[in-house]
C-alpha cells in the first residue's frame, strides 16, 4: 500500500504543478494578446489621423489648381480605403498604398510655390510631421510587442500551451515608410 501511495502522491503533485503552470502561461499569453490588441488600436488611430491629414493636403492642392490630378485622386482614395479597412492586414496594406500616394502628392505640392508659401500649407505640413512621428512611435511599440509575443510562442512550455489553447503567431507587422517606398 505504501509503495502505491508515494507514486500516486507524486503524480497528483506533478499534475497540480503542471496544471498551475499551464494556467499561468495561458494567462500570460492571453494578457500579451490583449496588450497587442490595445496597442493596435493606438496605432490604427494614429494611421487614420495621418490619413485624414493627407486627405486634407489633397483637398488643399485640389482647391489651388488642377482638380483632376492623379496624385490628388490616389491620395484621397487611399486615405478613404485606410479609414474603411477593418482587418489589421487590410489596414496595413492600405497604409502602404497611402504612403506611396502621399509621396507623389507631396512632390506635387512642392511644385506649387503659391501653395507651399501659404500659412495653411505650412501648418498642415507641420501637423503631418507630428502625425508621422506619432505613427512611428506607435508602430515601434506595436511591432516590439508582436516580436516579443511571437518569440514567446517558440519557447517551451509556451509553445505547447499555445498549441493546446489555439493561440497562434500574429504576423501583421507594420512597415516603416522607408520599407514601403
Amino acid at each position: 500500500m505504501k509503495r502505491i501511495l508515494l507514486p500516486a502522491a507524486l503524480v497528483v503533485v506533478f499534475g497540480i504543478a503542471a496544471g498551475s503552470e499551464f494556467v499561468s502561461v495561458r494567462r500570460n499569453l492571453s494578457n500579451q494578446r490583449a496588450v497587442i490588441d490595445s496597442q493596435w488600436d493606438e496605432l490604427s488611430d494614429a494611421l487614420e489621423d495621418r490619413a485624414e491629414l493627407v486627405a486634407n493636403l489633397a483637398g488643399m492642392i485640389q482647391r489651388v489648381e488642377n482638380p483632376h490630378d492623379s496624385a490628388v485622386e490616389d491620395a484621397t482614395e487611399s486615405s478613404k480605403k485606410l479609414k474603411d479597412a477593418q482587418a489589421r492586414e487590410e489596414k496595413i496594406a492600405a497604409n502602404a498604398r497611402l504612403m506611396t500616394a502621399f509621396a507623389r502628392l507631396y512632390l506635387e505640392a512642392e511644385r506649387r510655390p503659391k501653395l507651399t508659401e501659404s500659412p495653411e500649407y505650412k501648418r498642415l505640413n507641420e501637423e503631418i510631421g507630428g502625425a508621422e512621428s506619432r505613427v512611428a512611435v506607435e508602430r515601434r511599440k506595436y511591432n516590439d510587442l508582436l516580436e516579443h509575443y511571437n518569440a514567446q510562442l517558440q519557447r517551451f512550455p509556451q509553445n505547447i500551451v499555445a498549441g493546446l489553447s489555439g493561440l497562434s503567431r500574429i504576423d501583421a507587422y507594420v512597415q516603416t515608410e522607408q520599407e514601403i517606398r
